[in-house]
């Protein structure tokens, strides 16, 4: 990270401080020609953030646009090691969300402890849509739309 964005960042959560908003900055960065600073932050509630927005056009002298992200985002840009003992799937390799349901978890029969299915965001973990076969068959190798749905690119052989 550069030093203009160092500063930018450490500039935009005093600010956030002194204003007392609820919200988290996460991540700051410029867009594609760097004319613009895009801050990335997370918070639990809509945030009023106008009268921040305005110091910190005035403090840098650049446009500011401000991004709320989801706690799924937010695990993704921290990154940490998951249940399984690996880095987290959604900082290793996944692009998109999927939704993941209750329907989900009773269809795979598991129950009990929370924490053994919640991931590091706190929302169900991302892997049990990976097992989950919306048909309900037992064998899931043989579901072709659990295949394209898991993106699986090796031929099955039966």
């Amino acid at each position: 990270m550069s030093e203009n964005l160092k500063k930018a960042l450490k500039t935009c959560r005093k600010h956030v401080r002194e204003l007392k908003l609820q919200m988290n900055i996460l991540d700051v960065s410029y867009d594609s020609k760097n004319r613009r600073l895009l801050f990335t932050y997370e918070a639990e509630k809509r945030v009023d953030f106008r009268e921040l927005l305005h110091l910190l056009q005035n403090d840098l002298k650049v446009k500011i646009e401000l991004r709320q992200v989801g706690p799924r985002d937010t695990a993704k840009q921290l990154g940490g090691i998951g249940p399984c003992g690996m880095e987290c799937c959604c900082k290793r390799y996944m692009k998109n969300f999927r939704s993941v349901t209750i329907k989900m978890l009773k269809a795979q029969k598991i129950q009990g402890n929370p924490q053994k299915y919640t991931g590091v965001c706190g929302k169900l973990r991302c892997c049990l849509a990976f097992e989950y076969c919306p048909h309900g068959k037992d064998n899931k190798s043989k579901c072709a739309a659990c295949i394209k749905l898991n993106k699986v690119t090796k031929p099955i052989s039966k």
